[in-house]
């Protein structure tokens, strides 16, 4: 009798100990709820953290445990939140749609116009001193006399290595004078040594909106690639009259200061629009 009562409570802590291996194992897909493909890189938000799936719109479930819920979102999507986590393998999120004006393209349009401050200044000594992992560096420009769609965004940057990631962001302006709503997102890694990088967007249909746009960059890269003056910084303009850019960290906008009195140093980051 005292064996077979052993033999029992072997085999039920066997068991508990597979689940256990199997859920630490197990992965989550997040996918399209109309196409069924992996949506990669959505942000995953616990109670916890912030973290994101991979480029296979996969994460593991081991960063569940205890979790009661989550909620996800991702830029052309709605947001979603689960609240029924046990045995849960795949995440269905819905496509977004957007509303956009109606824009007329005549037979010639007029060439591209770049705008922002990308031409804007040098390399050194003004870099940004905002490489904090999983922070936002953004500027304010102004709307351009013509309305247009975006169709690249444009960003200077100083000591690069090959392997560092951002996200690369376009918000609206607020009425408060900070970045609001996100109206594009896109991850990048960056595959060589380089001081410029130009995204294409002319497919996204971005429309500048009538009080001007913000154009962020959000550094990824752990500490554990990167360090030190090897992180990425973004290069400064020279002298200018007005404060635009603004520093995203924990939780919240803020404008950034210097240190050297009234003079005043926006991030170089621009865009090349096609006017209607």
């Amino acid at each position: 009798m005292r064996i077979t009562l052993l033999l029992l409570i072997f085999d039920a802590s066997f068991l508990l100990n597979g689940q256990e291996t199997n859920r630490n194992l197990q992965l989550i897909t997040i996918l399209d709820s109309a196409t069924l493909e992996p949506i990669p890189f959505a942000t995953i938000k616990t109670k916890k953290e912030i973290f994101y799936a991979n480029e296979k719109g996969t994460f593991p479930a081991s960063r569940l445990n205890d979790e009661k819920s989550l909620s996800l979102s991702c830029i052309g999507y709605k947001n979603k939140t689960v609240t029924k986590l046990k045995k849960l393998e795949t995440i269905y999120l819905a496509p977004q749609s957007y509303q956009l004006k109606k824009a007329t393209i005549s037979a010639e349009p007029p060439d591209p116009i770049e705008i922002g401050y990308h031409k804007l200044g040098h390399f050194f000594p003004h870099t940004s001193h905002s490489t904090i992992n999983k922070s936002v560096n953004a500027v304010y420009i102004p709307a351009p006399a013509k309305s247009g769609l975006i169709t690249t965004i444009l960003l200077s940057l100083n000591q690069l290595k090959k392997g560092q990631k951002f996200n690369v962001h376009l918000f609206e302006f607020g009425a408060n004078g900070f970045p609001a709503n996100l109206l594009f997102s896109k991850h990048l890694t960056i595959s060589k040594k380089t001081r410029f990088i130009e995204v294409e967007v002319f497919d996204q249909n971005i429309q500048i909106p009538n009080n001007g746009i913000v154009v962020g960059l959000e550094f990824l890269t752990s500490d554990s690639v990167i360090t030190g003056l090897d992180q990425a910084r973004v290069n400064m303009t020279t002298k200018l009259e007005q404060n635009m850019s603004f520093f995203f960290y924990d939780n919240q906008w803020k404008k950034v200061t210097w240190p050297l009195g009234d003079q005043t140093w926006n991030n170089r980051f621009g865009l090349i629009y096609q006017p209607y």
